[in-house]
């Protein structure tokens, strides 16, 4: 004998699929995004840099069988935040040594030379950040 099914329990379960994950643990420390085409590093290195420093560190680093990594720009860098987590707002489940902290994006402040966007992993929050103060870093290629 066949059970009702409602169809708002159908519509649950059809919604639940559509929003899986779109990030891929790869097993040479970097994480895939099969919706952007993005490549990120899974962990960053520890250390806060200077704005410059930060696009510098990109450009010249050389892992996981690439050398094309960037600083991604802040609308790349904000597809990591998990909106309704807090302290690290990300997908823990991907990146799980993101500090609760500012990470540099590559988008300059138009409002002034003097700033650069960043996203705060503590909250989720995107601002502009003093190009001069130090803040994490997490490389991107692709996309």
């Amino acid at each position: 004998m066949f059970k009702k099914i409602s169809l708002g329990l159908v519509l649950l379960a059809v919604s639940g699929v559509a929003e899986a994950k779109p990030f891929i643990v790869k097993t040479n420390g970097t994480v895939a995004d099969w919706k952007t085409g993005l490549i990120w590093q899974q962990n960053d290195d520890g250390k806060e840099y200077v704005w410059e420093a930060a696009l510098r560190y990109c450009e010249e680093l050389s892992f996981a069988g690439q050398n094309d990594w960037r600083l991604p720009n802040y609308k790349e860098l904000t597809s990591l935040v998990e909106y309704g987590k807090f302290s690290p707002a990300i997908f823990i489940t991907y990146f799980p040594k993101t500090k609760s902290a500012n990470y540099w994006s590559s988008t300059t402040d138009v409002s002034g030379k003097s700033g650069a966007w960043q996203v705060n992993f503590q909250s989720g929050f995107v601002d502009s950040y003093f190009k001069h103060l130090g803040s994490f870093v997490r490389c991107v290629h692709g996309g």
